[in-house]
């Protein structure tokens, strides 16, 4: 799933790095796991745990999209049920992980 705005709003050039940055500072502070992934090409850049909860993000700088191996990757992790998303803008991933977070929430705490 591929999270970007298509909109015309001009957004901050930003490094990989940066967008990587600010995200898990994020993800620090709200009690998710963040494990960046070595396990070969074309993997998500990282693993996000929460809750007994796994997801995926790609980073990319704003506009870039993912080479065809990490697309062929993304996808077979999408077909698999896992969630997966490509992200090239901080707000846009910290809005995805909190959606995510607040669904597990709901599911966890409701039982």
């Amino acid at each position: 799933m591929l999270a970007g705005r298509e909109d015309h709003v001009q957004r901050p050039r930003r490094l990989e790095s940066e967008i990587q940055t600010i995200v898990l500072e994020w993800t620090r502070k709200h009690g998710i796991i963040g494990k960046k992934l070595s396990w070969g090409e074309g993997w998500p850049d990282y693993m996000f745990l929460y809750r007994g909860h796994v997801c995926f993000i790609e980073f990319k700088a704003l506009g870039e999209k993912p080479k065809k191996l990490q697309g062929y990757i993304i996808n077979m992790l999408v077909t698999r049920h896992f969630k997966v998303w490509v992200v090239d803008d901080p707000n846009i991933g910290i809005a995805i992980l909190e959606d995510w977070i607040n669904g597990i929430r709901a599911l966890t705490d409701s039982g």
